[in-house]
């Protein structure tokens, strides 16, 4: 254990030019990859066995239909998951994000352990939340205003 904090330790200051001696940081990072992790292989398991259940009722939904009891369970955990892979309150996230396809694509190929996807993931949320707290700021804010204002950012 000490031997892989001290090589986390020398991986962080090779890549940000600063001595790290903070062992507490070391751990929460440490812990917070672990919690990824974890949310990953959550992650895979729901796309594995409620894959189908996830598109159709995203499907279903923006139709203005309802969809099954898998989906909204499903639905519960992705965003609970997402949250801790991201590292983000759960709640930060709308439910337009979890309704788009490509989110939802990036979800699932992030779960198999494409990095690029998380990145993805991680614009997307960024951009999500930015938007959401420009609306509640402004309702009536166009697309354009919004996209002045995660542009600052």
């Amino acid at each position: 254990m000490d031997q892989n904090i001290a090589q986390a330790k020398k991986d962080i200051k090779k890549s940000s030019g600063k001595d790290v001696v903070n062992t507490d940081e070391i751990k929460e990072l440490t812990e917070d990859s672990l919690k990824a992790g974890k949310a990953l292989d959550n992650l895979k398991k729901i796309f594995e066995d409620y894959g189908e259940s996830i598109y159709n009722g995203t499907k279903n939904i923006k139709k203005g239909k309802t969809a099954n009891l898998d989906y909204y369970k499903s639905l519960t955990s992705i965003k609970d998951n997402v949250s801790e892979l991201l590292n983000i309150n759960a709640d930060g996230l709308s439910k337009k994000f979890f309704l788009d396809e490509k989110n939802l694509k990036n979800i699932e190929k992030a779960a198999k352990g494409d990095a690029k996807a998380i990145d993805d993931l991680r614009k997307a949320a960024g951009t999500d939340i930015l938007t959401e707290f420009k609306l509640a700021i402004d309702p009536n804010a166009s697309q354009e205003e919004i996209d002045k204002y995660i542009g600052e950012f």
